[in-house]
């Protein structure tokens, strides 16, 4: 099973009869391959076209012999397009199961956790179908931590811990009595049965599961591009978790701190010490893991003593509850609490046309170009501010848009605020939980921020963060 950006594939070897599952077609194999492509778990749900397939998964599984090699490949995404409920769950029940999780901002974890324990497939199941063939998966992580068993929620990891049960996921969040008697069942009947049997260890012998890729890899990347770039790149954490609007104020509070500390080194000389010393007193109302992390590189001190430029990256995964009716999604949702947030810090003037922070109104971000006209700059004054945050699969919530991307400028150690942010009442769409139409707006009004628009990307290794610092004379491109 190969599942890459929302694409599921499996391969067995005698015969080489292949089966892929896709959510959207525009990474379909060239016509005469040998893979048979079909197509389901729209907008990341489980359907009945995931459903069929996976029932044809199990059954080709079934039919292996130790004879057989099944080869899978797993990214996020993966859940959603093996869904194969327990009897006699529906997939109707299972699908109502997801959205009451999803909606009251449960992880991707507690999520996956409830989900292999009603599947036919998760959980090691797909594995155990297929003894006595022996079984080598290749996995992109997608969650936080890596854990194995979590990513598409373990269709080949058969020993996992049970450190928690679908049961107290459920009343957890209050939704025990929401779901159906039958689910309720199943995952009584599942949690009392759960143990490492006999065949459960034969089963893990035949069986390697290989990590290759991971938000990980993804941050070194960036950070590596940052650094062609000219820009300094601190890696504030691969671990992000929380409320999207919630880490978008932080990221805001961050923000407001770093311009505030290069001002106090554009005012008058100032030891690396003493800009530490002034970072430590002001980040008290960030994330004590932001803090260690901050204050832990004296790097970033010496960026902002010499007046350089520098990038904060994160990666990782928030949620979001839904209390609105809007559309969106959390990378979209981030972007817009850290705008709202920079307005209610900021200043309200008339700032000449020169110094007014333009966004490109161009919906492809790939053409994007954060140019800042050379006439508003004066190294004494100002500095630009860029944030962004984007799901690297390229589809952030039921959106066509893998996140969202704003910028600010602070002039004379002042943020100035978006006026026209204000104009299209920026808390009335984020109460509602409607960024995507936010931004649309925005694009439409130009000068305050897009969405990105990648298109699918065929991989997912989670969302990454990023905040672009610049004192001097620079393009904030090529984010």
């Amino acid at each position: 099973m190969w599942n890459s950006g929302n694409i599921s594939c499996t391969w067995q070897k005698v015969g080489c009869s292949m089966t892929a599952v896709t959510t959207h077609g525009d990474m379909l194999l060239k016509q005469g391959s040998n893979i048979k492509i079909c197509e389901g778990a729209e907008n990341n749900l489980p359907d009945e076209a995931a459903h069929r397939t996976a029932m044809t998964i199990l059954r080709l599984a079934q039919g292996l012999t130790e004879k057989d090699i099944l080869l899978v490949l797993i990214s996020g995404g993966g859940s959603a397009l093996l869904p194969a409920p327990i009897p006699p769950i529906t997939l109707q029940e299972k699908q109502h199961v997801t959205k009451l999780l999803g909606s009251a901002g449960a992880t991707i974890q507690e999520l996956n956790t409830v989900r292999r324990q009603i599947s036919l497939l998760k959980g090691g199941e797909l594995a155990k179908a297929a003894y006595p063939a022996k079984v080598v998966t290749l996995i992109l992580s997608d969650i936080i931590g890596d854990t194995i068993d979590l990513i598409a929620s373990g269709p080949t990891v058969i020993n996992y811990p049970q450190s928690l049960t679908g049961l107290a996921v459920l009343q957890k969040y209050n939704l025990l009595f929401d779901v159906s008697d039958t689910v309720r069942r199943v995952l009584e009947r599942r949690e009392s049965s759960f143990s490492s049997s006999a065949r459960n260890k034969a089963c893990s012998v035949a069986v390697q599961n290989v990590l290759v890729g991971s938000n990980e890899v993804a941050l070194d990347a960036a950070e590596h591009c940052a650094r062609k770039l000219g820009y300094y790149p601190l890696n504030l954490s691969r671990w992000l978790q929380g409320e999207a609007s919630a880490v978008g104020e932080y990221f805001a509070k961050l923000t407001m701190h770093i311009q505030q500390a290069y001002q106090l080194a554009k005012r008058s000389p100032s030891e690396v010490n003493d800009i530490q010393s002034l970072l430590c007193g002001s980040l008290q109302s960030l994330p004590l893991d932001w803090q260690r992390r901050l204050l832990a590189d004296k790097q970033l001190a010496m960026c902002i003593q010499r007046l350089k430029p520098f990038c904060v990256m994160s990666g990782g995964e928030t949620t979001v509850a839904v209390l609105g009716s809007g559309k969106g999604g959390r990378n979209q949702e981030m972007v817009l609490s850290w705008l709202i947030n920079i307005n209610n810090c900021a200043r309200f003037s008339r700032v000449p046309a020169a110094h007014r922070v333009d966004t490109p109104s161009h919906a492809d971000c790939a053409s994007a170009n954060f140019h800042f006209p050379k006439a508003s700059w004066s190294r004494n004054q100002e500095i630009d501010i860029c944030f962004c945050s984007a799901g690297t699969d390229g589809q952030d919530g039921p959106t066509d848009a893998a996140g969202a991307v704003t910028a600010v400028r602070s002039v004379n150690g002042t943020m100035v605020a978006n006026t026209k942010a204000s104009l299209l009442n920026a808390q009335a769409y984020l109460e509602e939980n409607d960024s995507y139409n936010f931004w649309m707006k925005a694009d439409e009004l130009g000068g305050i921020g897009q969405l990105i628009k990648t298109g699918h990307t065929g991989t997912n290794v989670m969302d990454i963060q990023v905040l672009l610092v610049n004192p001097q004379q620079r393009h904030l491109s090529n984010l």
